[in-house]
């Protein structure tokens, strides 16, 4: 007859049949293990009555070990609901979910700071499962930054192969925090290429650093945006591209030209507009109350008194003309300077037709030219006539855009091979209305928007004619030429902005911290190009690669290690 296990043996048995084959084996102990066994010691408790020690050697681990699980989770200073479900599987995942995406949002994407993480923490009531320390968060923020760089890298490797050849127009600018920090984006998309810190803002380290960025992706770059440094003019001919002028740049220098001096005189008249107001009251209310007069009216006063009323109130009528004069000139300055941003566009913004660089020069020197004109009738200063001057050399390099972009789309369609019917179309109709939308989107103001969306519906095919014309094509040939139309008409960028506000949003996190390091600065980049999202619910990168990317939250979730533990207090010392 068999010899009978004694009954902890059993117990441990069924523990181990509970637990899985390899619940004796030695494991990492991470925070999801230990709150998984922590449960399964207290079902075994529940329905086998097994002990603590019998419980630690079927599961392999010291049964002091086993202890301290229990300990910890019997000492958190929370409602016992609250311990019960963050101290579960579900819960532990949860929680890491909620730690990470604070810290994402608050010290990556808010610039708000480590500090302001631990605040968090502590006022959510999370403290007790969470360390919240400012050392355990500086540890696993610099973790985070150093995984969202790896993500980076990998994803940008594995879009990039899949990527259709594309033609770029890239925007460029440096910032300083105080190192130089080399900044260069797609305008279209607003993917961040290169965010880097350089030695040198020079055209050569401009080339390298662009093109170690570039690295094996299937782009060209046909143009840049940016101002006028010799250096990124200089680099963007080292690239075989076109360099177009920023225009908020020239319409900087003419606001700064004029706007001071044209708000002075204004000033200046208003003032005296109010003295002689002031003056010809006085006057008035002086012959009012003279008791010698009978009829106030000036008609029946005497000559030297009828004057002296008479000349307050031409001095007033002077005051108020002038006045008017200097408003209707600074009005007019300022609706020259606006006509500039509305005269370069390579499409009329009302029916889409073609504007020849012709037209637009002509109607670009004679914005200049009203600028002039106001500028001498306003007794502007000699400075202000140099940045006026200053701004008018970049005239023949918008125009020069211009010609590159009609015939850079002229080519590129024409390298299609369609027919001339299916051609025409696409450069009469499609590519302007394209163009149009883009130009809606931007619109600050409604009106805007509203007129434009009108010239869009007018000039933008409908899905019956684009059904017509592209009938002959087969899928294939329907998705290239849309690619080549989104980047005839995304290919006239005018304006760097995008690359100046990215750099206006580093230079919070420079004024918070003090200083950005590399892999700060590198996480930061990730982030933008991943993560962040517009009203179309796209990142930049799906926007780029013309691919969605993969989840860098879901990735993190799976990458990051687990929120470590609150530390237990030191015990005090004896007296």
């Amino acid at each position: 007859m068999a010899a009978t296990a004694p009954p902890e043996e059993q117990k441990m048995e069924k523990v181990c049949t509970v637990l899985g084959k390899d619940a004796t084996l030695q494991s990492r102990r991470s925070r999801d293990e230990v709150v998984a066994k922590v449960i399964s010691f207290e079902h075994a408790v529940e329905k086998l009555g097994i002990s603590q020690r019998c419980f630690a050697e079927a599961v392999g681990v010291p049964r002091s070990t086993l202890q301290g699980w229990i300990d910890t989770k019997a000492s958190i200073d929370a409602s016992p609901a609250l311990v019960e479900f963050l101290e579960s599987p579900e819960g532990v995942v949860f929680l890491h979910r909620l730690v990470l995406a604070a810290q994402i949002v608050i010290a990556l994407m808010g610039a708000g700071g480590i500090r302001l993480v631990c605040t968090f923490l502590t006022l959510s009531g999370l403290a007790p499962f969470v360390a919240s320390s400012y050392g355990a968060q500086q540890e696993a923020i610099a973790t985070l930054e150093e995984h969202l760089g790896r993500f980076g890298a990998q994803e940008t490797q594995r879009l990039g192969r899949h990527m259709r050849p594309k033609k770029i127009t890239i925007i460029e600018d440096e910032t300083f925090h105080p190192q130089i920090c080399l900044v260069a984006m797609e305008g279209a998309s607003g993917f961040i290429i290169l965010e880097k810190y350089a030695e040198g803002r020079d055209s050569a380290t401009w080339t390298e650093e662009l093109k170690s960025a570039l690295g094996d992706l299937p782009v060209e770059i046909v143009q840049v945006t940016s101002d006028e440094a010799t250096g990124l003019a200089k680099h963007t001919g080292d690239l075989g591209a076109h360099h177009s002028p920023d225009l908020f740049h020239p319409q900087q220098d003419l606001v700064r030209g004029t706007s001071a001096s044209m708000a002075t005189r204004v000033k200046k008249a208003r003032a005296a507009v109010t003295e002689a107001e002031k003056t010809a009251k006085m006057v008035e209310e002086v012959y009012e109350v003279d008791e010698r007069f009978e009829d106030k009216s000036s008609a029946n006063l005497p000559a030297p008194l009828r004057k002296r009323v008479e000349e307050a109130r031409e001095a007033e009528a002077q005051a108020r003309h002038h006045l008017e004069k200097a408003e209707s000139q600074q009005e007019e300055m300022s609706g020259a300077i606006r006509d500039i941003s509305h005269s370069y566009h390579p499409f009329d913004l009302a029916s889409g037709k073609a504007r020849s660089a012709e037209l637009v020069k002509t109607e670009l020197e004679r914005h200049f030219d009203d600028i002039e004109e106001l500028g001498v009738l306003a007794g502007l200063s000699e400075r202000c006539f140099e940045r006026i001057a200053k701004a008018r050399r970049v005239l023949p390099s918008m125009v020069a855009t211009i010609t590159l972009f009609h015939g850079a789309i002229a080519r590129w369609i024409g390298d299609l091979g369609l027919s001339e019917e299916l051609e025409r179309f696409v450069l009469a109709r499609w590519i302007p209305g394209r163009y149009l939308e883009l130009v809606a989107e931007r619109a600050q103001r409604s009106e805007q928007r509203s007129r434009l969306g009108q010239a869009v519906a007018t000039v933008m095919p409908s899905a019956t004619e684009m059904e017509f014309w592209l009938r002959s094509l087969s899928e294939e040939d329907r998705l290239l030429l849309a690619s080549v139309v989104e980047q005839c008409a995304q290919l006239f960028q005018r304006s760097s902005s995008g690359v100046e506000g990215r750099n206006g949003h580093l230079s919070f996190f420079h004024h918070g911290h003090h200083r950005l390091t590399s892999r700060k600065l590198g996480a930061l980049t990730v982030i933008h190009n991943f993560l962040k999202v517009r009203l179309d619910e796209t990142t930049a990168a799906e926007r780029f690669f013309g691919q969605p990317p993969q989840d860098v939250f879901e990735w993190l979730v799976e990458v990051m290690p687990l929120p470590a533990r609150p530390r237990k207090p030191r015990r005090k010392a004896a007296a």
